[in-house]
């Protein structure tokens, strides 16, 4: 689970999703699509 978090925070560092933070829906929706990529 901690590499969905640092890898988040990564994103979010960028400023690519510093508006999907402040959405939570937005957000799971990230955490969401990330375990989706990973686990193929």
């Amino acid at each position: 689970m901690s590499v969905w978090i640092r890898l988040r925070r990564w994103v979010l560092g960028r400023g690519l999703w510093a508006d999907a933070e402040r959405n939570s829906r937005a957000a799971d929706r990230l955490d969401a699509a990330l375990k989706e990529v990973f686990r193929r």
